[in-house]
C-alpha cells in the first residue's frame, strides 16, 4: 500500500514536471517572438525616420489620398471601382492580383487602385469553348 501510494505521488510529480517544462518552453516562445516584433518596430520606426517627405493619409469625398512631399496620388476601393467600371468585386480582386490593373497597391489586406486607372480589357474567352490551335506536324 505505501509503495502504491509512492508510484501515485511520484507520477505526479513527473506530469507537474512536464507542465511546468512545456509551460517553460511557451513562455520563452512568447519572449522570443516579442523579442522579434521589438526588433522588426525599431526597424520600421528608424526606415520612416529616414524617409525625407512627410507622408500623410485623408479621405476627400470616400477617395482615399496619400501626399508624398507635394505629390498627391488619388486612390479607390475595390468595392468603389466595381461600381465605376459596372463589374464584381471578385473580378477586381483577380484583375489586381493578376497585375492586370497598373499603379494598383495591396496595403495589408487591402487593394487600392489609382483613381484615373483604366478598366483592363478582359482576356477570358468569352465562348466557353477553348481555342484549340492548329499544330503543323513535320
Amino acid at each position: 500500500m505505501h509503495y502504491q501510494a509512492f508510484a501515485i505521488a511520484q507520477n505526479v510529480e513527473k506530469s507537474t514536471e512536464g507542465r511546468l517544462r512545456e509551460q517553460k518552453q511557451n513562455l520563452m516562445t512568447k519572449s522570443a517572438e516579442r523579442e522579434g516584433l521589438k526588433q522588426r518596430v525599431a526597424e520600421m520606426k528608424e526606415f520612416l525616420n529616414e524617409q525625407i517627405g512627410k507622408i500623410e493619409e485623408y479621405d476627400e469625398g470616400n477617395i482615399n489620398c496619400f501626399i508624398y512631399g507635394s505629390m498627391c496620388m488619388k486612390y479607390l476601393s475595390i468595392r468603389q471601382t466595381a461600381e465605376k467600371w459596372e463589374i464584381s468585386i471578385r473580378r477586381i480582386q483577380v484583375l489586381c492580383n493578376e497585375g492586370r490593373i497598373p499603379g494598383a497597391v495591396k496595403i495589408g489586406s487591402y487593394w487600392a487602385i489609382p483613381e484615373d486607372a483604366e478598366k483592363p480589357t478582359d482576356l477570358r474567352i468569352k465562348s466557353g469553348k477553348y481555342i484549340k490551335k492548329d499544330i503543323e506536324l513535320k
